[in-house]
Order: C-alpha cells, then sequence, then structure tokens
C-alpha cells in the first residue's frame, strides 16, 4: 500500500462475534494488518460505513469486510463534514 493512503478499518471487538466465526474473524484481521490497514476493535459497533479521502463516504448495511446477504445495500456519496462526523465516532 502506497505510504501516502492512510486506511483505518474499525470493526466490532473480536470476543463480540460468534465463536465459531472467531478464527476467520481473526485471520482477516491478521491479514489487513500485514497489509499495512490499522484496525480499531470496538464493543458493540454497529455502523456499516467505510470513508475514503475524508469525503466520501459509503454507508448501509452492507458488511465490508464478510461476504454478507444477498438484500444488503449501501448509498454512496460525497460529503466531507459528514465523513469528518463518522471519523469521530
Amino acid at each position: 500500500m502506497s505510504s501516502s493512503v492512510r486506511v483505518t478499518v474499525y470493526t466490532k471487538a473480536l470476543e463480540s462475534y460468534k465463536p465459531d466465526q472467531e478464527p476467520r474473524i481473526a485471520s482477516a484481521i491478521a491479514m489487513l494488518k500485514n497489509a499495512g490497514i490499522s484496525v480499531a476493535m470496538q464493543a458493540n459497533l454497529q455502523q456499516h460505513y467505510a470513508i475514503i479521502d475524508e469525503s466520501t463516504v459509503w454507508y448501509g448495511n452492507i458488511n465490508f469486510l464478510a461476504f454478507g446477504r444477498k438484500d444488503a445495500d449501501t448509498l454512496r456519496f460525497e460529503n466531507a463534514e459528514i465523513a469528518g462526523e463518522l471519523l469521530e465516532i
């Protein structure tokens, strides 16, 4: 990954996942970290969003780190103010 790009993935704490999911999640987190991506784990995290360049927001019920449901959806929009608010959560 380019040194000028900073990526942080926020996900639920490992113990918040179902026991049978924990090994896969731990493996995915390790791969992200090995790629130079920061991973921040938070208890009770329910929101699903991605922020790119502090202005592009992808927000919805898609789990960006997993193969999700077929009926999951997301909305993409450009708004630095909303992106900033989400980054402060």
